[in-house]
């Protein structure tokens, strides 16, 4: 028997059709799996390569700081002596003022209360005023009779030697010292 076909040539049947559509499913599925799979590979891959990539500039910088480093050390060690020098005459033109009152506290004798200190610079000496009070004109005595003895003491003045209300010795005093008691 011979089969007669009623459709026209060109019309496709249904089994041609979905032959062709499978295969290009199939083909656009096989696409996304391979991508699917080389994406994150390659993110992977790219990366270890900036890894690296960092590690090589992480290992160039540290040889150039340590460049540096020894640069500065050569620098500073060839700068040393002048560093030194300029310390040294920095400590030399440095005045302690200060030390006047220390060596006043340690030499001062019992009974004797000082205050109104004022400390100048005149010429090659210094000059410390201040006012006192003392038990007894003996104590002023002996204070004065101290402090010439001290080898940094040029000269002691006392002056308006009184006595107060309460029976205490009241004297304005003037000091002059070498003028390297006070180099630092």
């Amino acid at each position: 028997m011979s089969s007669i076909n009623l459709l026209p040539k060109n019309i496709k049947t249904k089994q041609e059709t979905s032959d062709t559509s499978g295969g290009l499913i199939l083909f656009v599925s096989f696409l996304l799996i391979i991508a699917s799979i080389s994406l994150p590979v390659g993110i992977y891959v790219h990366n270890q390569s900036l890894t690296k990539k960092v590690g090589v500039l992480d290992m160039e910088l540290i040889e150039k700081d340590k460049i540096l480093q020894d640069e500065f050390s050569n620098n500073k060690i060839l700068n040393l002596e002048k560093t030194i020098d300029d310390a040294n005459i920095l400590l030399s033109n440095h005045k302690y003022y200060t030390k006047v009152i220390e060596i006043l506290q340690d030499d001062l004798i019992e009974n004797i209360f000082l205050e109104n200190f004022m400390i100048e610079k005149e010429k090659d000496r210094i000059i410390l005023s201040f006012k006192g009070v003392a038990k007894t004109n003996f104590d002023v005595a002996k204070q004065i009779n101290f402090l010439k003895k001290k080898d940094f003491v040029i000269d002691v003045f006392v002056d308006k030697i009184s006595v107060d209300k309460n029976n205490f010795v009241t004297f304005d005093s003037i000091v002059y010292l070498k003028e390297d008691v006070v180099n630092y």
